[in-house]
């Protein structure tokens, strides 16, 4: 196994039950096992949309669950239904998110995740925040803008 597909397998793979708060993360869910049920929320519309369309386009995941929701105010309905047996969820993946949620509303985002995750469950954050050196930062500016978001 290559050492891509074992990062991915060890994020992905280890649960069946996923939270991800950002729907434009719809790129990752060629990542999830074909049985993990996978559900992505966006407080934008915009997003969701697009996330079903790209989820369509790909093919690579069955059936995501995109939903419009706030990642600071989850419903408590989206939380009983994660399966039909246990309430919440094996893993919440958060991609992007912290980045961009204003510091105010991220405490309220934190205590979502951990009401959204089951006893045991895992939190698994994403982010980039640019480093005080200045050195790194550059670097990180210049690999920064081979990422492209369609």
């Amino acid at each position: 196994m290559n050492t891509t597909a074992c990062k991915r397998s060890s994020v992905f793979c280890r649960w069946a039950a996923f939270l991800t708060p950002t729907a434009p993360c719809s790129s990752n869910l060629a990542h999830y096992p074909p049985s993990a049920r996978v559900t992505g929320v966006d407080l934008c519309v915009e997003m969701i949309a697009k996330a079903r369309t790209r989820a369509r386009a790909e093919g690579t995941h069955p059936r995501p669950r995109l939903l419009v929701a706030d990642a600071t105010a989850l419903p408590s309905h989206l939380l009983a239904n994660a399966t039909d047996s246990h309430p919440g969820f094996d893993c919440v993946l958060s991609t992007f998110l912290f980045c961009v949620l204003p510091d105010e509303m991220q405490p309220a985002a934190l205590r979502e995740i951990e009401r959204a995750l089951r006893p045991g469950g895992r939190f698994r954050l994403v982010e980039i925040v640019f480093s005080n050196n200045l050195m790194n930062r550059r670097v990180q500016q210049l690999c920064a803008r081979q990422i492209k978001f369609d």
